[in-house]
């Protein structure tokens, strides 16, 4: 896939630009005249999108909507507020595209898979230690992998909101935050979560000296565990040869799969961020202080 993980690495090691589509000027997608989704997008313009979206499976059932009927209704989602759905309407009907690319795409298309929403809320959060910046993109490719923007998300390991935090973790943020009572139930808040999720990982990047993949790594596994990994890679015979970055073979060499697969998962939406914004990516190629 041209924008997956490998082929961006490749892309950078011979030089070459990142993969791009002939971008179409922006406009908004006219759903094709449909009562059947009338009452669909009446419901979305209402905010009423828990009855709209359980409406909508009944006309999935019923029909086979064309591509520019899913992109107006999720262009109306993400209007009326609601990301997430918007963002999982996308995934859902156009994986391949997000992977692998399209002539003739829109550009607002790729607005939507890769959702900016929250962008002044990071922007705001980041700006909290000017001595310690941190790429927005990054934090906005957290989100999307960990929540997919989903600001009620909940894990089964009790995680909570945009950037799935512990409560615990969360505690230990709000006690140096000076945060009076808190309440794992504030996680909800998607400006709280954002400005916890932030300085959580800052503490990692300062933890690792700067290091993208280790923060990113401790982000999902805690620092412990990435610590221990580091230190077990560094006492490897790993050959230095050849052109694999020492960082792209720590990621090969992280035992947990889930962990290694969301390294890699983040990464490629950090970069896909950038490259949907045209803008430069510090992950050139996994270097230390990227």
């Amino acid at each position: 896939f041209p924008h997956g993980y490998y082929c961006q690495n490749t892309r950078l090691y011979l030089g070459m630009p990142p993969s791009g589509e002939i971008r179409l000027p922006e406009q908004g997608f006219q759903a094709p005249t449909d009562r059947s989704l009338d009452k669909v997008q009446e419901m979305i313009i209402l905010g009423l999108t828990n009855d709209a979206m359980m409406v909508l499976q009944t006309v999935l059932r019923d029909n086979v909507l064309d591509p520019g009927q899913y992109l107006a209704l999720s262009q109306q989602l993400q209007s009326a507020g609601d990301t997430y759905r918007s963002l999982r309407l996308i995934k859902r009907r156009f994986a391949n595209i997000i992977r692998g690319g399209h002539d003739g795409v829109p550009s607002l298309f790729w607005d939507l898979a890769y959702p900016k929403t929250y962008m002044p809320v990071i922007r705001d959060a980041i700006a909290e230690n000017q001595t310690d910046p941190i790429d927005p993109y990054v934090i906005a490719a957290l989100i999307r992998e960990e929540s997919s923007f989903d600001t009620n998300a909940r894990s089964k390991t009790g995680a909570l909101g945009l950037m799935q935090l512990i409560p615990q973790t969360a505690d230990q943020i709000a006690r140096s935050r000076a945060v009076k009572s808190f309440d794992p139930g504030m996680l909800l808040d998607p400006h709280l979560n954002i400005q916890f999720g932030v300085s959580y990982f800052r503490s990692l990047l300062t933890q690792f000296d700067g290091n993208l993949v280790s923060s990113i790594a401790g982000y999902n596994a805690g620092p412990v565990a990435v610590a221990r990994w580091r230190l077990e890679m560094a006492e490897s015979p790993w050959d230095k040869g050849g052109n694999v970055s020492d960082e792209e073979k720590f990621v090969e060499s992280i035992p947990y799969k889930e962990t290694r697969n969301y390294v890699k998962r983040v990464l490629q939406t950090y970069r896909e961020y950038h490259r949907v914004n045209g803008t430069d990516c510090r992950v050139s190629f996994l270097d230390k202080h990227c």
